[in-house]
C-alpha cells in the first residue's frame, strides 16, 4: 500500500495565520480508502465556508464604509441646503420689510393727513413704487414654485424686437437713479423685425440680467448687445443672443457656478449690501431653458465687470420676411406714454359683481373715472336675477370667490341662459390653467389681484366697442386721485364690523364662513396696499380650511385681530 500525504493551507483577508490540514489516505490495490476521502471533502468544505464568510464580512464592512461616506456627503449637502435656505429666508425677510416699511409709514402719514401738496404726490409715488417692488418679489417667488412644480407654461407669440427693446430699455433706465451710469444698446448686422417667442418670459429674463448689472455697477456703463448666431458660416442664423455687459464689481471665480443656484448669492456680504433674494439668475436660466435656450456667464473679472448671455432659438413666423438695422437704435418715451393712455369706457354700462363692499367701491371708482356706468351686485344670484330682468349692460366684471354660486359657475349659467356680453373675471389665482378655466366657463379674460388700474381699464376696453377718440385720457392719475380717500376711510371704519363677523364665525365653529370672510379681507387689504393685513387674512383663510381649524384658526384669528385693532386705534387717535 502507498500512503499519500496532502497538506491543505487556507488563508484569506482578515485571517492572521494559516490553517494546516494533513490527511493520510491509504491506497490499496483494489482502490481508495473512501472514509478518508469523505473526511477530506468535509474538511475542504469547512475551509471554503470560512473563506467565503470572511470575504462576505469584509465586503459588508466595505459597504458600511461606503454607506457612511454617502450619508456624510448627504448630510453635508443637506446642511448646505439649509444654510442656503436660511440665508434666503433672511434675504426675503429683508426684501419684504424694506418696501413694507415705506408702504406702512407713508400710508400712516396719509391717514393722519400730515403731508401737504406737493409732498402728497411724492408720498403717493413712494407707496406705488414700493408696492410694485413688493409685487415683483412675490411674482419671483411664485414663478420659482411654478418651475419646481412644472407648472410654468411656454406661450410663444409673434414678437416685435423693436417694441421689446423699447419697453425693456425704458423700464430699466429708471433703475439707474443718481448713479453716474449709462445704459446703451448695440447690434451686429441685421436682425429680424419679428420673432416667435414668449415675450413675457423673454422680457423677464432680460430685465433680471440688466437689473443685476445696474445694481452691481456703481459707475461706467451697462451695455445690451443683440447678435444673430450661426452654427456654421454657410447656415442661416439659428440663435438670437442678448449679451449684457457691465463695468461692475465682477464675480470671484469660486462663485461663478453657484450663482445660478436658487436661493444662492455670490457672497453674503454683497447680498447684505446690494439686497436681493438670490432667485433672479436661477429663474432666468430656468426660463431660458423653457424657451429652448440657455443663460450663462460668458466672462467676469473682479473690479472689471461681467458679461451674461441669454441665447434663444431664432424662430420666425411663417410670413416673416423683414430684417432691419438697429445699429443706431435709441429708445424713445413715446411708447411708454402710449401705454399710459386708454380709450374711455364711456358710454358703456358695466355690471360689477364683487362681494367685498370696499373692493366694489374702489373698482367702481376706477370704472366711473374712465367714463363707465357701473351696476353693482354682491352675489352670483344677483347677477343672474339682473340678467333675467333684462337690465342692460355691455360687459360683466366679476370676482371668482363669491358667496353661494362662485364666479365660474355664474358665468356658465349666464352663457347657458343666452348672455352674449363679454365676461371678465377678477381672481387671485395666476396659475397656468387659469386662462383655460376662464374659457371653459365662458369668460373672455381674467385680471389678477391685486390689479393694476391701467391694466384693468385696458383689458375691459379690448372687449368693448371703441369710443370717440377725443375722450382718451391718462389713467395713471387715477391711482392717486384724492377723491378715492373717502373709500380708504370707509375701509378702515368697517374693520370693527369685519372683526365682529369673524369672531362670531369663529365662536360658532363655522369654518367655511370664516374662510370666506378672511378671503374677502385678504383681497381688499391687498388692493388698498395693506400687505401685512392681507398676509394675516390669508393665514386665517388657510387655517380655517385646514384639518385642525379649532387650533390653527384661533391663533391666526388672534394675530389678525391684533393688526386690525392696532390700525383702528391709530385712526381713533388721529380723530381725537
Amino acid at each position: 500500500a502507498a500512503q499519500i500525504d496532502i497538506h491543505l493551507g487556507a488563508r484569506s483577508e482578515g485571517l492572521t495565520a494559516s490553517l494546516p490540514w494533513r490527511l493520510s489516505l491509504q491506497r490499496y490495490q483494489d482502490g481508495f480508502d473512501w472514509q478518508a476521502t469523505l473526511l477530506m471533502a468535509l474538511s475542504l468544505g469547512v475551509i471554503l465556508g470560512v473563506a467565503f464568510a470572511v470575504r462576505e464580512l469584509n465586503a459588508d464592512r466595505s459597504k458600511k464604509r461606503e454607506l457612511a461616506l454617502q450619508m456624510q456627503k448627504a448630510k453635508e449637502l443637506a446642511d448646505a441646503a439649509n444654510r442656503s435656505k436660511s440665508e434666503f429666508v433672511a434675504n426675503v425677510s429683508h426684501e419684504l420689510r424694506t418696501p413694507l416699511t415705506a408702504i406702512v409709514g407713508y400710508s400712516d402719514l396719509l391717514i393722519r393727513g400730515l403731508p401737504q401738496p406737493p409732498q402728497l404726490a411724492e408720498h403717493l409715488q413712494m407707496i406705488a413704487r414700493n408696492s410694485q417692488h413688493l409685487l415683483l418679489l412675490i411674482n419671483d417667488l411664485l414663478d420659482q414654485s411654478k418651475i419646481e412644480a412644472g407648472f410654468l407654461a411656454y406661450a410663444p407669440t409673434s414678437l416685435s424686437l423693436r417694441e421689446l427693446l423699447q419697453e425693456l430699455l425704458l423700464s430699466c433706465r429708471s433703475l439707474i437713479g443718481d448713479k453716474p451710469l449709462t445704459l446703451t444698446f448695440e447690434t451686429q448686422g441685421q436682425v429680424p423685425a419679428v420673432i416667435m417667442s414668449d415675450g413675457l418670459r423673454l422680457k423677464q429674463i432680460l430685465t433680471n440680467l440688466i437689473g443685476n448689472a445696474l445694481k452691481f455697477t456703481e459707475q461706467g456703463q451697462v451695455r445690451l448687445s443683440l447678435v444673430c448666431k450661426r452654427i456654421a458660416a454657410e447656415n442661416p442664423p439659428a440663435f438670437l443672443e442678448f449679451h449684457v455687459s457691465d463695468t461692475g464689481i465682477g464675480i470671484p471665480s469660486r462663485d461663478q457656478i453657484r450663482i445660478f443656484e436658487a436661493f444662492a448669492q455670490a457672497d453674503a456680504d454683497i447680498g447684505r449690501k446690494f439686497g436681493g433674494t438670490g432667485l433672479g439668475l436661477a429663474l432666468s436660466r430656468q426660463m431660458a431653458q423653457l424657451l429652448g435656450g440657455q443663460v450663462y456667464l460668458r466672462q467676469s473679472e473682479i473690479a472689471q465687470g461681467s458679461t451674461f448671455v441669454c441665447q434663444i432659438p431664432l424662430v420666425l413666423p411663417a410670413d416673416a420676411q423683414e430684417w432691419m438695422e438697429l445699429s443706431n437704435f435709441e429708445p424713445t418715451p413715446q411708447l411708454h406714454i402710449a401705454q399710459e393712455a386708454f380709450t374711455s369706457l364711456a358710454p358703456h354700462r358695466i355690471l360689477l359683481v364683487e362681494d367685498s363692499h370696499d373692493n366694489q367701491l374702489l373698482i367702481a371708482a376706477y370704472l366711473e373715472r374712465a367714463g363707465a356706468t357701473v351696476i353693482a351686485a354682491y352675489q352670483g344670484e344677483e347677477a343672474l336675477a339682473l340678467f333675467e330682468q333684462q337690465v342692460a349692460f355691455d360687459l360683466i366684471l366679476m370676482d371668482i370667490q363669491l358667496p353661494g354660486i362662485n364666479g365660474y359657475e355664474t358665468a356658465r349659467l349666464l352663457r347657458q341662459r343666452g348672455l352674449a356680453a363679454p365676461i371678465i373675471v377678477l381672481t387671485a389665482q395666476t396659475s397656468m390653467g387659469e386662462a383655460e378655466r376662464c374659457r371653459k366657463a365662458g369668460a373672455q379674460a381674467y385680471v389678477a389681484k391685486p390689479f393694476d388700474p391701467q391694466l384693468l381699464i385696458q383689458t375691459l376696453s379690448r372687449f368693448l366697442p371703441a369710443s370717440d377718440a377725443n375722450t382718451k385720457k391718462k389713467i395713471a392719475a387715477l391711482s392717486s386721485d384724492l377723491e378715492l380717500s373717502p373709500i380708504v376711510k370707509g375701509f378702515i371704519e368697517r374693520l370693527p364690523s369685519r372683526l365682529s363677523a369673524m369672531e362670531a364665525a369663529q365662536q360658532a365653529a363655522d369654518w367655511p364662513s370664516l374662510a370666506r370672510l378672511a378671503h374677502t379681507l385678504k383681497g381688499t387689504a391687498a388692493i388698498f396696499g395693506q400687505v401685512s393685513m392681507a398676509a394675516a387674512a390669508s393665514q386665517l383663510e388657510e387655517a380655517s380650511l385646514s384639518d385642525q381649524p379649532e387650533l390653527l384658526a384661533r391663533n391666526a384669528y388672534l394675530h389678525l385681530k391684533d393688526l386690525l385693532e392696532t390700525m383702528q386705534r391709530g385712526k381713533d387717535r388721529d380723530e381725537v
